[in-house]
């Protein structure tokens, strides 16, 4: 059974154009970041100021659905050995996940515990649509309570 921990989300609306017919058209981005593991005893967490943003590589391919991420977070806090577990529906998903991920900075959880290497599981969920911010922001909360497997 999974288990979803809010991180952060991030609605982002953004005006973009996808070719001569639907220039001016509004399009909200949103990416919703889930904890998958470890659900408790998190060594680490990542850095609530960074935005997470949506790759405009992906907007303009139109892109959305869920990857499910695996990595380390190194003892200094670097995130390394970052490998896609699940993409849906393209693998692209889980490229651009695996580029963003490998740029956040983690802090520790608590200043007084030591802090050690740690095996970490994230699903990001990325979505899109043109009726408004709110609507795509719940669209992709309900979209990562869905499974991400093929």
């Amino acid at each position: 059974m999974e288990v979803f921990v809010k991180l952060v989300p991030m609605a982002l609306a953004a005006v973009m154009s996808f070719g001569a017919s639907a220039t001016n058209k509004q399009v909200y981005l949103d990416v919703q970041v889930s904890d998958l593991a470890p659900a408790q005893g998190a060594k680490w967490k990542r850095n609530a100021e960074e935005e997470v943003l949506f790759p405009i590589e992906l907007a303009r391919l139109k892109g959305r659905g869920c990857t499910v991420l695996s990595f380390d977070i190194s003892d200094e806090g670097k995130t390394e050995n970052v490998e896609i577990v699940e993409s849906i529906p393209k693998r692209e998903l889980g490229i651009y996940g695996r580029k963003m991920v490998r740029n956040w900075d983690w802090v520790p959880v608590s200043a007084t515990d030591k802090t050690a290497e740690q095996k970490r599981l994230v699903r990001l969920d990325f979505c899109m649509g043109a009726e408004s911010a709110e609507q795509v922001e719940q669209y992709c909360k309900q979209q990562a309570q869905l499974g991400c497997r093929l």
